[in-house]
């Protein structure tokens, strides 16, 4: 039966099967009875009333095709060896159907074919597929350049070839990064190596977030929301296919998956030879941003240790209050308006519209006129020295994803504001993919609350390290400025 293939599977070569080795793996597909430790399942797929030009074009996420198998060449075999195609089961009335083969593990390794490659679950590490649209490829006699490209001409979601670690398995130092759809670029590490995801560049997409990161490293996914996307084109330069989806609009429908809106983005096509100047220069400013990033997160640790060397450690500090000896819990202020209704408030006067982690729009019309310190409720991050906390100043409008705090007389916002940074929170909060810090939970909150001679000169501290990160934050607010720009021309 594998000589019928020989040809079709050359080591090294773009296509070949996806081979499993393991009985518990393929069960879905072959009869356990006769899996052993000398067969294994080589699997290929045979869409029903499909001609070859489309089996080319087949998007496949697991499955493999075989180099220069057509539809006629599958059906011609499937007439000669009946027995050998076994559908699983249910799949008989579909229009599509995943077929394998029974091979001996010997003849496959004779062959040039790796059963290693494909032990761990249902994963192939074969290259992708370079079969972009011959129309977007330079040369054709379609080809024009700034020419628009559909994301499904150019991409593939390879989210099933990556490895996906639970949150409450990532450890804090690592030799394998695991990359989330989180705000940080690492989110943790694992030190065992197996489901490594290794063939890179490769592009993330948060499915809730919005954020896109550029992975050019062997790692793991996040557990929850993530999609691994890889170029059709296997020559493609990651670098700019990934600005170009930084500068795709994507709408925010809160919590919920935007990789349908993703599917909808077009992309424009440059030669090579520009895309790499717009590479080196969108790097140039992002590396420069960066540095004025690092330059803000140091006065942020300056703050942070000034803190701690006037009031020590919050949790080893003997002189603890309640929650609410400190803050008048003002929840009753708050109140969520989806992106709807709100996209009809953009006229005359606006105020400012929060979320859990800041503004995230402005709106006609407000709910408080007060100053108040915000504290995420759900989608925060809760860890010691994470900005958990913001304070809100005169007319706004909080939504239902931050508790609204007002400090009484005897607690100064900007001491507190930077407790809450300073706070470890999460031991407080529930969830696993999606933290919340109920308002129950957060009334067991540790408060201290030192003379508040010492609060007000810890708060003029504060202000002096904001007056220089003002002076920063406009020279990066300028950078993305330029940065918005420069996409716009190249991209837009």
């Amino acid at each position: 039966m594998f000589g019928r293939l020989h040809g079709l599977l050359e080591p090294g070569s773009l296509w070949h099967p996806i081979i499993f080795c393991r009985s518990g793996i393929c069960g879905k597909y072959t009869d356990k009875k006769v899996l052993n430790k000398q067969n294994a399942a080589v699997l290929i797929p045979f869409p029903e009333r499909m001609d070859a030009q489309e089996i080319q074009n087949y998007p496949l996420c697991v499955l493999h095709i075989l180099r220069g198998v057509s539809a006629c060449d599958i059906l011609k075999y499937q007439q000669g060896h009946p027995a050998a195609f076994k559908p699983y089961s249910g799949e008989e009335s579909r229009a599509r159907t995943e077929q394998s083969f029974l091979v001996p593990k010997g003849e496959i390794v004779e062959n040039g074919c790796d059963l290693l490659i494909n032990k761990y679950k249902k994963t192939s590490m074969c290259p992708w597929s370079t079969r972009l649209p011959a129309r977007f490829s330079p040369g054709s006699e379609h080809w024009r350049d700034g020419m628009m490209a559909k994301f499904s001409d150019l991409f593939l979601d390879a989210t099933k070839d990556g490895y996906k670690i639970p949150k409450e398995n990532y450890l804090s130092k690592g030799k394998y990064p695991i990359i989330d759809q989180g705000q940080k670029y690492i989110a943790g590490y694992s030190d065992n190596a197996e489901g490594l995801y290794e063939d890179v560049p490769a592009i993330i997409f948060g499915d809730h977030t919005r954020i896109i990161k550029y992975v050019d490293r062997p790692c793991f996914l996040g557990a929850d929301g993530v999609k691994l996307l890889k170029a059709k084109d296997a020559a493609a330069n990651y670098k700019y296919l990934y600005y170009a989806l930084c500068y795709a609009k994507i709408p925010n429908t809160g919590y919920n998956r935007h990789f349908k809106w993703l599917k909808e983005v077009d992309i424009k096509l440059r030669d090579e030879h520009e895309q790499q100047h717009i590479v080196e220069v969108l790097d140039k400013l992002t590396g420069l941003i960066s540095l004025r990033r690092q330059q803000l997160a140091k006065l942020d640790e300056a703050v942070q240790s000034q803190f701690i060397e006037m009031f020590g450690e919050p949790k080893k500090n003997p002189n603890v209050v309640s929650f609410e000896s400190a803050f008048t819990i003002r929840d009753d202020l708050r109140k969520p308006i989806n992106s709807a209704v709100r996209s009809k408030m953009h006229t005359g006067q606006l105020y400012p519209y929060y979320g859990a982690n800041g503004q995230v729009d402005s709106i006609n019309e407000y709910l408080m006129d007060c100053d108040a310190i915000c504290l995420a409720e759900d989608c925060g991050a809760y860890g010691a020295g994470e900005a958990t906390s913001f304070i809100v100043s005169g007319k706004c409008w909080v939504n239902n994803h931050a508790h609204v705090l007002i400090p009484k007389e005897c607690c100064n916002i900007e001491f507190a504001n930077v407790y809450f940074r300073i706070l470890d929170m999460s031991e407080y909060v529930t969830g696993t993919t999606r933290l919340k810090l109920t308002q129950g939970q957060m009334k067991t909150l540790p408060m201290i609350l030192p003379p508040m001679d010492q609060q007000k000169r810890f708060a003029a501290f504060v202000r002096q390290s904001n007056q220089a990160k003002f002076a920063i934050q406009q020279g990066s607010d300028q950078l993305e400025i330029l940065k918005k720009s420069l996409m716009q021309e190249y991209f837009g």
